[in-house]
């Protein structure tokens, strides 16, 4: 018998979860949530409903979390914070090329998201700046920050001189979306650019480039993560604690819009 995956009813990609779910080998997607293994939800209000339960869960969005709920959440071992953007092909891809030390030390990580068709909020910044710390696999020391309506470009600085810079733009101007990811390293340099994954579409209006996103393959993989934490019982609270570190990056982020200056960080390595 396989690992058996409930998906919470309410929540609004719950077809294409159940859908995504047949494509993980080795997982059984259930109605029952009482009889399931594994509970897919974006309410943590209804973890706090299973206290006790030795049920695992997957939080869809874990930077949206009040911040009352999150000491809760870094309590438990079997939570686990779904990081959309780590389970992106492309970004994986970089990840363990940096992991199996073909690039050596990252220095420059350059990333561009320009997409109007969602909101340009704490969850969107949050999820750049999870990228970057994954990358350097440590805390940037310094966060300087400068934005204008519906646009955000964050600066990291890492000790050993590496530096990131997050181009976040939701403006009504762009006409269409792009995204990348490029990291320069002491040995090598590795770049995922939506340039390779566009079609040219002409009609009446002229020519227009458009995006073929990986969005499936990047559910299957958070997907396929999920029942790998459920298979190994890894406890989940250090990811939890990471998610914390995440929010107060995009309050330092914040905090240097505002005071239009570089905001010096505690160290949060080792």
């Amino acid at each position: 018998m396989g690992i058996r995956i409930a998906v919470q009813p309410s929540i609004g990609q719950y077809g294409k979860i159940v859908e995504m779910l047949r494509c993980v080998r080795g997982v059984e997607c259930i109605a029952d949530v009482a009889a399931a293994d594994g509970l897919i939800t974006d309410d943590p209000v209804v973890l706090k409903q299973s206290d006790g339960s030795d049920q695992f869960a997957l939080l869809l969005s874990p930077f949206q979390v009040d911040a009352g709920c999150l000491g809760d959440l870094a309590a438990s071992e079997k939570v686990v914070p779904a990081l959309h953007a780590r389970s992106q092909p492309a970004v994986r891809q970089i990840k363990s090329e940096i992991d199996a030390g073909n690039l050596g030390q990252p220095g420059l990580l350059r990333s561009h998201d320009w997409d109007r068709s969602y909101a340009l909020d704490d969850q969107r910044l949050a999820a750049h700046l999870d990228v970057a710390v994954w990358c350097f696999d440590q805390w940037p020391s310094v966060v300087y920050a400068v934005s204008r309506r519906d646009y955000v470009q964050m600066h990291l600085g890492f000790e050993g001189d590496g530096m990131a810079i997050l181009d976040v733009d939701a403006g009504d101007s762009l006409g269409g979306s792009y995204q990348s990811l490029h990291l320069i390293g002491s040995r090598g340099a590795a770049y995922a650019d939506d340039h390779e994954n566009v079609q040219l579409a002409i009609d009446a209006r002229g020519i227009e480039a458009v995006p073929t996103p990986q969005g499936d393959a990047t559910l299957v993989n958070m997907l396929r993560a999920f029942y790998e934490v459920i298979r190994s019982g890894d406890s989940q609270q250090a990811e939890w604690r990471h998610v914390m570190e995440i929010n107060r990056l995009v309050g330092a982020v914040h905090q240097s819009v505002a005071q239009q200056r570089p905001i010096t960080l505690e160290s949060s390595n080792g």
